[in-house]
Parts: C-alpha cells; sequence; structure tokens
C-alpha cells in the first residue's frame, strides 16, 4: 500500500502536497522483514501548517495496545531547568555524533534549548541563550496592572520550527539587560540542530515599524506628525507558534496579557537570509492616529497556536481584543488572511464577527485560539473565547457583517458557526455539596474559551472528524459532511441529510442532536463522571483540553489531550492529566495518568501545550521544569501494576481481601469507598492482600492512611506479625518482611506514605495494614461524652513496578 494513499485520489494528492510543500508528516522508511517502518517527524506546533494536530503514521499506539495501565505509562522524563511553554518537537533520523537517532527539542522560558534522544532520554546536548526577563518585572508589572501569566521569568516561550533540509531550529526569544534602560530585547534565532552553532545570520534583533493606514494618513506626514508606528520590545511578547512558509519565518506578537499599550505585530524573515535585509511587518491596529494606535491592541496570541499557511502561500491569523474599523483597517477580534510578496505584508482578505463590538470591551478575545485549514478543502475553521467555531472559505472570508448590539447575532457572511462550548451541571441530588466542592455555577455563568485550536481526523468509520476541547466543557468531536460542506448533527432532514448544527449549538438537543460517541465524559478543569451518567464539576476555569491526535492512517485514532486535572489554571500553576480517548468514541476512556498516579504522574500543567505523539511515544510539556515521556512498557517490564483497593476488592466486591476489616463510604479519599480498620480492647484488626511478581523488579507500593488512634491506645496485637504493637503498613516477599511503616500519624488526616521494595520473578509479594488492640486512654475520656471509637482507614493502594 502507498503510505500516502489511504485516501481519494484528491486528498492523497493534498496530503502529498502538504508532506512536500511543508515537511509533513517528515518520513524516513527503512524496511525490516519485508514491511516498511515509518518514522515520523513533528516539525512544527500541531504537525503540518494546516495545523491539524494529526500524526497518521502513528502503528504502535493503539486503542488496544494501550488500553491496559500496564502495558502503556510514564517511561522517563527529559529534565530542563525551566517552564516548558512551548510543544516538544521530534526529529526521526537525525545524525548526531556519528549515529542516526530519534531526537526531540525541548526549550525553556530560562532561555534553554536541549537535544535529547527521543528514545533513551539522554540528553545530547543543551545551549543557553542569555539571560530572561524577570517576573515580576518593573517595565510592565506596575500596579493597578501586575502580569501574571508567565511564572518567574519571560524567555522562549512559543514553539519553534524546524527545517528538515537544512537541519535548522528557528526560535524566538526574549532577553534582559538590565544595564540598559532596563529594556527587553526579542531576538529570532536560527542554529543548526546537530553543531548547536547559529547559521544565516542569525542572531537577529527583531524590530519593525509600519506604515499607520487610515483615509486622513497623508497630510500627517507632511505637517510633521509621525505616520509611523514603532514595535516596542518591552510591550510585546512573542506566543504564537513560530510558522516556516516558502522560504520565510514568521513571528508573531501580542501584549502581556491586557497591559497596554500594545498591538499584534507579524514579522516575516527570508529564512536563510535573517540579516540581509529587513523583514515584511504588519501591525493588526496599526491605524488611527499616533497618538492612539499604540493602544489598539489587536494582538496575535492564538492560544499558543501557530499561523496558518495555505499552499499558495496565503498566511492566516487570528487577534484578540482591540479596536476594529474596516475604512480605517484596524482588525481587532478578526480572522486575517495575508498575502505575502517580496515587499510587504498585505491583508488579502478578512472576517470580523458581527458582536466584535461586544467582545472587546468584554475581554472576550476571538484570537484565543488560532485558525485550522481543512485538509481537502478550501475552508478554515476557527474560534475563541465566546465558545464558538467559525467555519469559513478561505477565498471569500466574509469580511464584516455589520455592528449588532446582540451578543448572540447571526453572521451570514459565514459559511457555518456553532456553539461547541456548553454548560453541563449534574442534577441536584448528585452535585458535590460540600466547602471544597461548591456545585458548579448556573447554566450560562461559565465561560467555555477555547484555546489552542481545534485538531482533524479522516476515520474510516466516522468520515472527517474535527475534535474541540473548550474550558468547563466536555471533550466534543463534530462530524464533517463532505458534500453539505458543513458540520452536521444526528438530526436528518426531509431529504435525508444530517442537519447542520447551528449558532444554538450543543446547547440545544432539539436542534443539534449529537451521537453518544461525540461526546467525552469528563471535563476540563478535573471532573468525575457520577452514577446517573451526569457530570460533577470540582472546578470551574481555564483551559479546557490541548489536543493531539495519532493513528494508523484511517484506523486506530486515539485522541490525546493534556488538561489541568483539577483546578483553574488561569495564572496558577496546578497539576496535570494526561488522558487518552478512542477517537472513534469519545465515551471510551482508554487511559489516563491518575491511573497509577506513582508512576505516572506528569507534575504541574503545561497551559494551552498540546502533547506530541511520534514513533510511539508521547511527549508531555509540563511547568515541573521537565517534558514527561510515556509509551509501552518493555514485556519484561509489564507487571501487575494495579490500585489494589479501588480496582481490586472493596467496590467490586471481588473477595482479594482477607483479614478483619469493613468497608464503608465515610471518609473516602479515592472513589467512594474505603478499608477501615476497627480494633478494640479484645480484637485487633488486619486486611491483607497476597500477589505474585511477574518479573524481577523494584516495586513502589503507595497508600494513603489516616487513624484517631494514639500511641497510648495500643495493646499488643494477636492476630498480626507480632511481635508488632504499632499501626503498621508493611510487605512480605515470600512471608519475609521487606518492608514497613510503623508511624500513622494521629488525626492528620490522610497522609500519603510509600514503601519501596525489591521481588524476584515469582515471589509472593503480601501487602498488609495492621491494627493492634487498643484501650482506651484516660485523657480521652470527658465527663457526659462517650470514648471516640478508634479507627485506622487505607485507601487508593497503588503497587507498581519502579520503572526509573
Amino acid at each position: 500500500m502507498n503510505l500516502l494513499n489511504p485516501f481519494p485520489l484528491r486528498r492523497s494528492l493534498f496530503l502529498l502536497a502538504l508532506s512536500l510543500t511543508f515537511g509533513w508528516p517528515d518520513v524516513a522508511k527503512s524496511h525490516l522483514a519485508q514491511s516498511a517502518v515509518t518514522r515520523v517527524s513533528v516539525l512544527t506546533q500541531h504537525n503540518d501548517n494546516d495545523r491539524t494536530g494529526w500524526n497518521p503514521y502513528e502503528t504502535q499506539l493503539t486503542p488496544q495496545s494501550i488500553s491496559g495501565r500496564n502495558q502503556f505509562g510514564k517511561l522517563f522524563d527529559l529534565p530542563v531547568d525551566g517552564f516548558v511553554y512551548a510543544q516538544p518537537l521530534v526529529v526521526s533520523d537525525l545524525l548526531v555524533a556519528g549515529k542516526k537517532r530519534n531526537v526531540v527539542v525541548v526549550v525553556t522560558e530560562h532561555n534553554s534549548v536541549y537535544l535529547f534522544d527521543a528514545d533513551s532520554g539522554a540528553r545530547l546536548w543543551q545551549r543557553n541563550f542569555g539571560p530572561s526577563v524577570p517576573i515580576p518585572n518593573p517595565s510592565w508589572n506596575q500596579p493597578p496592572y501586575i502580569f501574571q501569566d508567565l511564572t518567574n521569568e519571560v524567555g522562549i516561550t512559543s514553539t519553534p520550527v524546524i527545517d528538515r533540509a537544512t537541519q535548522t531550529l528557528y526560535f524566538a526569544h526574549m532577553t534582559w539587560d538590565a544595564h540598559d534602560g532596563p529594556q527587553g530585547k526579542h531576538w529570532l534565532r536560527a542554529i543548526d540542530l546537530m553543531t548547536q552553532q547559529d547559521k544565516f545570520g542569525s542572531p537577529v534583533r527583531i524590530e519593525g515599524t509600519v506604515k499607520l493606514r487610515g483615509h486622513h494618513l497623508p497630510t500627517m506626514g507632511r505637517h510633521g506628525v509621525p505616520d509611523t508606528l514603532d514595535f516596542v520590545p518591552n510591550d510585546h511578547l512573542q506566543r504564537a507558534a513560530l510558522l516556516l512558509s516558502q522560504g520565510r519565518v514568521f513571528v508573531a506578537y501580542a501584549g502581556h496579557g491586557d497591559k497596554s499599550p500594545f498591538q499584534g505585530w507579524v514579522f516575516a524573515y527570508d529564512a536563510q537570509r535573517l540579516s540581509a535585509q529587513p523583514p515584511l511587518v504588519w501591525g493588526s491596529t496599526a491605524c488611527s492616529s499616533i497618538t492612539t494606535a499604540p493602544f489598539h491592541s489587536g494582538g496575535i496570541w492564538q492560544g499558543g497556536m501557530g499561523l496558518t499557511a495555505d499552499a499558495q502561500g496565503g498566511v492566516y491569523l487570528m487577534t484578540g481584543n482591540g479596536k476594529f474599523h474596516e475604512t480605517l483597517e484596524c482588525y481587532g477580534d478578526s480572522v486575517v488572511k495575508l498575502a505575502v510578496n517580496d515587499s510587504e505584508l498585505k491583508v488579502a482578505d478578512y472576517f470580523t464577527p458581527c458582536n466584535q463590538a461586544l467582545l472587546d470591551p468584554m475581554d472576550i478575545d476571538l484570537g484565543a485560539s488560532g485558525v485550522m485549514h481543512l485538509p481537502g478543502t478550501e475552508l478554515i475553521l476557527g474560534g475563541g473565547k465566546q465558545g464558538r467555531l467559525y467555519l469559513l472559505d478561505q477565498n471569500r472570508m466574509g469580511k464584516f457583517g455589520g455592528n449588532n448590539s446582540q451578543f448572540d447575532c447571526p453572521n451570514a457572511n459565514v459559511r457555518q458557526e456553532f456553539q461547541v462550548g456548553c454548560d453541563i451541571s449534574p442534577a441536584a441530588s448528585d452535585a458535590p455539596r460540600t466547602p471544597c466542592n461548591p456545585p458548579p455555577k448556573p447554566d450560562g455563568m461559565q465561560s467555555h474559551h477555547i484555546h489552542n485550536s481545534p485538531i482533524y481526523w479522516r476515520s474510516a468509520q466516522r468520515g472527517p472528524v474535527v475534535y474541540v476541547w473548550a474550558e468547563n466543557d466536555v471533550l466534543r468531536a463534530l462530524p464533517f459532511d463532505e458534500k453539505q460542506g458543513k458540520f452536521v448533527s444526528a438530526k436528518t432532514n426531509a431529504d435525508g441529510q444530517r442537519q447542520p448544527l447551528t449558532v444554538s449549538g450543543c446547547k440545544s438537543a432539539t436542534d443539534n442532536p449529537m451521537e453518544a460517541w461525540t461526546t467525552g465524559q469528563a471535563k476540563a478543569p478535573g471532573s468525575v463522571a457520577l452514577a446517573s451518567g451526569q457530570i460533577a464539576q470540582l472546578h470551574t476555569g481555564m483551559t479546557g483540553g490541548m489536543l493531539s491526535l495519532s493513528s494508523n492512517q484511517d484506523k486506530d485514532g486515539i485522541l490525546w489531550a493534556t488538561t489541568a486535572a483539577n483546578n483553574d489554571a488561569n495564572q496558577h500553576n496546578v497539576p496535570g492529566i494526561l488522558r487518552a480517548y478512542d477517537a472513534n468514541d469519545l465515551q471510551h476512556e482508554l487511559w489516563n495518568s491518575y491511573q497509577i498516579r506513582a508512576r505516572d504522574d506528569l507534575g504541574n500543567y503545561a497551559k494551552f501545550t498540546p502533547p506530541t505523539v511520534a514513533n510511539g511515544k508521547v511527549y508531555v510539556a509540563t511547568f515541573s521544569q521537565r517534558v514527561s515521556v510515556y509509551g509501552l512498557h518493555p514485556a519484561q517490564a509489564n507487571l501487575q501494576a494495579v490500585n489494589l483497593l479501588k480496582d481490586d476488592s472493596f467496590e467490586n466486591g471481588e473477595q482479594h481481601w482477607t483479614g478483619k476489616f469493613q468497608v464503608n463510604n465515610a471518609f473516602p479519599y479515592h472513589g467512594t469507598q474505603q478499608g477501615v480498620l476497627c480494633p478494640n480492647l479484645t480484637e485487633d484488626a488486619m486486611v491483607a492482600q497476597t500477589l505474585t511478581a511477574q518479573a524481577a523488579a523494584r516495586y513502589t507500593l503507595t497508600a494513603y492512611c489516616a487513624t484517631n488512634i494514639l500511641p497510648g491506645n495500643l495493646l499488643p496485637g494477636r492476630l498480626g506479625p507480632s511481635p508488632y504493637r504499632y499501626l503498621t503498613l508493611g510487605v512480605s516477599v515470600n512471608s519475609r518482611v521487606v518492608a514497613r511503616q510503623l508511624k500513622i500519624a494521629t488525626f492528620a488526616g490522610y497522609q500519603k506514605y510509600t514503601l519501596r521494595f525489591a521481588a524476584p520473578k515469582g515471589a509472593q509479594i503480601k501487602v498488609w495494614y495492621y491494627a493492634p488492640r487498643v484501650r482506651p486512654v484516660p485523657n480521652f475520656v470527658t465527663v457526659g461524652k462517650s470514648q471516640p471509637t478508634p479507627y485506622a482507614i487505607i485507601d487508593n493502594i497503588s503497587l507498581a513496578p519502579d520503572f526509573k
């Protein structure tokens, strides 16, 4: 089979053109046992210049191969010196130090670039590119505005881009000179991946000027009034991923949060002659007068997503809050198409929603995401903080349909618009009602921002599908009807065609019914699915899910998502979770990094950064100064790693545990039930389980324990592993105690305890929790009150091989 031809001829030619023009997917073939092994490179944010987020050449990771938690998990971490906001990039078969390797490129806010062996995790080289900009920063962190969107420092924020043909890494970074102003400086670098050395005139300082637009401006220059606008480095942040298209590198800028003054800027450099001539420059809101233009905003941040390019060289972007004016050519809250020639960047077309006058003052950026091009079509798709997607014809984008004072005004000038972010409130009887888990906000009160971008897959079972995960919402699949050229619901019209999604979107089950497979069961930020089928959200806030998709062409599709685990990630560093779904059925979550958290936890969530999937591995950026790498565990390490309590006994009724204990749901740490030991004056209590070690390895046991038993309560036991007279968590291997925890903290709530030990293959591993007999303590008795019942609780027990 032709590896580039799983689709009809037109789409096959389109994908081939992508491969040749944009380097996606970068494929190196080696023939082993008469079968082609395809090695994939991910050279740009979301895989290609369409920003589909799709790797169609993944043969190792399939829904079947990752479904067992013991088969798939974290392999290793790549330690770095700062936060990682950029998506890791992968280059296959790169010659480094005389050896061909698969490598992964990681950049940090500390202005460092790392090259790691993508398969072993070995660091091949590291280079730092100067002092990062400290945060807080006196230049833009003065009250009343304190910049908190980035933490600690600003260095390399956006995702770089790689030119495989010249083995060149392009990236933008910001440095700080405390003695010159002080001020920040923006740079564009081109370095050789093999030698680490600068090339093509690198580095070049990013600076430029644009001519102000507007019908009255010709008189300004004649009367000594400036008619140009300068790029001010301190006012701007480089957030959107870099774009390499038709021999030029595109770098886009927005402000530091909403700190005025700032504008949206695009710089286009000759990729192999960075310093030979000035870049082409365009400003999104360089209009009106020199006194007002600096405050027109319209930043190009796109939730970290890169600019998009078509095969003809057109470049697409989305702007955030800012001034819009048709006549003056101000493009705040707009989708813009730039034409590129030898002398200028010029607006070729644009779309601005009818409610732009409301979006701007309400901080509902259209440009919180970027533009995705639907492969095989002339359609582009994008949406922002309103939670609404716009489907546009790339050759007739619609321009501006006119001002409207209604927030939900219709845009008749677009191919299609529909809502994807929706409120899902649990039933009153199911909603959490504790101070830690308040009920969700009433319907209509939650935000449903779309960040980063939707992603795309062509499924043999479902056809073309786009996936999106807005904040405070569930993961959604949107089927695309190629005959109609629109996204459709499950409802059919009188002629048998499926009804296109409308602006009422997922808010109306009557107008826009969706098939069950199109909806996931977890919310972002984190949530739990209750027995009733409702969704109980633990917290509200940013950012939704950051998505990537892997498949073996049109089959074995896996939707990968990183989200904040259970907290608002807006201006906070919070734990993250990696999830994997069957892309043909989002009701089926295949795996997540919390199932065996002791082994697979990624650390703190990297805001707006999708995972990278290539060659059987998943690379996840974090705010814990590392990139976590996941993949299939080798056969010898495919051990029985299980959550012993939740998945093996108490909650499913199986009798794999022995001893004297109770089960209730009074104080659950994980799930709904936990094991409770209830010793008394005449009886001790113990719970135990025995497993067989499937390989010689080191193991890690983690458990969460709590008790109200004081040391003075304890008496010598009779049932347990005598002569213990303490509350003890322990492990025995072949009847010999190899690890134990004697001191369980009293009145401290749940505390995490970890035991590590070694066991040979075939050994009997016994995990046990023991409480000896107890007696009343004199100072525990109060006149008129009964003695509290002693208890010892254990929950969330996990036994896993130690892969470190």
